[in-house]
């Protein structure tokens, strides 16, 4: 048994966080062949390739719905698809037949959708990062009670 936790924590150190590896390392050590079994079917995601996501289109809620957050991953794509059309309006339109407190506000709304989904996009490097690992860890003890 001790070969076989052994095996499954090599396999899964990179996908848990690491001030909880030893804390794992024992709860394997514990339990029985049918939880080995268990884990090895486990659908843990790859905190890797959760942070590519983040990095490269992460910015449209890629990273959220690869993560499982699919509402959050929906506020990120409505946030920056609306500011991208509000600037769009803004620039064919170019604020005719707008009164002038309009010319004031839409702008100034637009601009703070862009900052709070750039702001958005780089927490979440390190939210989906490490919120992947956080749920695969949740699995893990899932099946191992």
């Amino acid at each position: 048994m001790m070969k076989n936790a052994e095996l499954i924590l090599l396999n899964m150190k990179d996908k848990i966080p690491n001030d909880a590896i030893f804390a794992f390392k024992e709860s394997l050590e514990k339990a029985d062949d049918d939880k080995y079994q268990a884990m090895l079917l486990l659908n843990l995601k790859n905190p890797i390739i959760g942070l590519l996501l983040s990095l490269c289109i992460g910015i449209f809620g890629i990273d959220r719905f690869y993560k499982g957050d699919i509402g959050l991953g929906i506020a990120k794509l409505v946030i920056i698809f609306g500011a991208y059309l509000g600037s769009f309006s803004l620039g064919v339109f170019g604020g005719y037949d707008l009164k002038t407190s309009a010319l004031i506000v839409i702008p100034i709304l637009v601009m703070l959708a862009f900052i709070v989904a750039l702001i958005w996009y780089v927490v979440d490097i390190f939210c989906v990062f490490f919120g992947i690992k956080k749920d695969n860890l949740r699995k893990i003890y899932a099946v191992l009670g």
